[in-house]
């Protein structure tokens, strides 16, 4: 697991701007992990931190895979669909099963 990418999250976690694109897509790419995360950082808990960040890493190829894109810079697409009562959405239609 690469130290350079978990001291990367911790750094943005750690400043709380928001606004800064880099907190901003973290934030996004992490979803409610992130306040978990940012609490840690703020309480200057990196090794807890570390070890919950590196779980997610490794059980998340794609999370993985985006914090390492922001990290070199790049642009990522995030889709972020929110789904409430039943069915189920398909290219923004919901589909109710009778």
């Amino acid at each position: 697991m690469s130290m350079d990418l978990i001291n990367y999250v911790f750094a943005a976690a750690a400043s709380g701007v928001t606004g800064n694109a880099a907190y901003d897509s973290i934030k996004l790419v992490l979803g409610d992990t992130f306040t978990k995360l940012e609490s840690f950082a703020k309480n200057d808990e990196k090794e807890t931190f570390d070890l919950v960040l590196q779980t997610v890493l490794e059980n998340n190829k794609t999370i993985k895979q985006q914090l390492e894109q922001l990290q070199r810079g790049e642009t990522i697409t995030i889709v972020n669909q929110q789904h409430q009562g039943k069915g189920d959405n398909v290219a923004g239609n919901k589909i109710i099963k009778k």
